[in-house]
């Protein structure tokens, strides 16, 4: 009996409820539908970090070549142009010179039209000698002719001119002999500049006693008056011009600004002899990516820090560069900013090397996330 009951036990089959299979997708829809809309409720910052060279705004440089002339620059870092650049050139022979002030480099700060130094050169000032002894000898010579007058002795005027004659010979051998001797460095040059003074006095006035004396002789005619006129108003002029050239060899700074003291010459050709920049204003420079360029502008901001006392500064974007250069083999631009705060002289030094950092204005999750896909596939 017992067994024929173990044969009719009923067997019952297991069954499991299975959810439904749009469930899942449906909720992970949800859930990221969720955090893209939370996401886009926030702004997001693109961030550029790149380095930056600090300038100051304006820069002088005096300069020497090798071949002795003088280059006079002044640099505007806004623009990245010279917008001044003379050179001052001595003929071959001058005996020129160049002295600095002996209190500059005492001080830190110079001002615009402060003398920095004096330029001198023989030949010019031989020339001016030359031309106010003509000048002098035109206008007496004028005075003689204009006047009508005959000394009734001449003989006077001729001894006058024969004594003026043998001074002037004389006078000229000496300074030839002195000539000879400065050249072979026997005498100091004082000396035979004072020998030069001399014979160039004593030569006009013996042509002005000749002229007197050929004068008294002849008299004179309208036409002659006439040339003689011409010819004190051409070496007037010849004077002036003179002068004014003279007048540039007093060197003075055409800004004010901070005395840059820096050791060699960076490969530069010139031996600068004094370099001033203008502590008015500065600007930094700072190459970025050719594909960063377009999310940039003229008036963002930019900010790098102080190695001093981790002060923050911020700088103004003023302008970009039109042509591209290969900085680490990538395409680079360089953007050029104002700095706006008052630099600290002992935070910064021109030619420093900044980490800067340039942010984007506000920026929504789908314009960021296009910015950062931009970024990896540039990289």
């Amino acid at each position: 009996m017992t067994h024929g009951f173990n044969h009719c036990t009923t067997k019952v089959k297991n069954y499991t409820v299975k959810p439904n299979r749009l469930l899942y997708p449906l909720l992970a829809f949800i859930l990221i539908s969720l955090i893209i809309f939370i996401a886009n409720k926030f702004e997001y910052t693109y961030t550029i970090s790149s380095k930056g060279l600090i300038y100051p705004s304006q820069e002088w440089v005096l300069a020497r070549t090798s071949d002795g002339n003088l280059v006079n620059s002044l640099r505007d870092n806004y623009h990245n142009t010279i917008s001044e650049y003379t050179v001052t050139e001595f003929q071959r022979g001058d005996l020129a010179g160049f002295i600095l002030m002996p209190d500059l480099f005492q001080r830190q700060y110079i001002s615009k039209g402060d003398t920095i130094g004096i330029m001198s050169s023989q030949t010019e000032r031989r020339r001016h000698s030359e031309l106010t002894g003509e000048l002098m000898r035109q206008r007496k010579l004028l005075s003689v002719y204009a006047s009508g007058e005959r000394p009734q002795d001449i003989s006077i005027a001729y001894e006058r001119m024969v004594l003026a004659r043998t001074e002037y010979e004389t006078q000229k051998r000496i300074t030839e002999r002195n000539q000879v001797l400065f050249e072979r460095r026997h005498i100091p040059e004082e000396e035979y500049e004072i020998s030069e003074k001399e014979y160039a006095v004593k030569k006009q006035n013996y042509l002005i006693a000749r002229n007197q004396y050929e004068a008294l002789q002849a008299g004179a005619k309208q036409e002659q008056l006439d040339f003689i006129s011409s010819n004190i108003q051409a070496i007037e002029k010849q004077i002036e011009m003179l002068e004014e050239l003279m007048g540039t060899f007093v060197i003075t700074s055409p800004i004010s600004g901070k005395i840059i003291r820096q050791q060699g010459n960076n490969g530069s050709t010139t031996d600068a002899l004094i370099r001033v920049a203008s502590t008015d204003n500065y600007v930094i420079m700072v190459p970025v990516n050719l594909y960063q360029v377009p999310h940039l502008s003229a008036g963002q901001k930019l900010s790098f820090q102080s190695h001093r006392d981790r002060r923050i500064y911020t700088a103004t974007i003023t302008g970009f560069d039109n042509a591209v250069q290969m900085i680490d083999g990538r395409q680079k631009l360089f953007v050029i900013a104002s700095i706006d705060n008052n630099i600290d002289d002992m935070s910064f030094y021109p030619n420093m090397l900044k980490d800067v950092t340039i942010s984007s204005e506000p920026l929504s999750l789908r314009e960021y996330l296009l910015r950062l896909v931009n970024e990896v596939y540039n990289n």
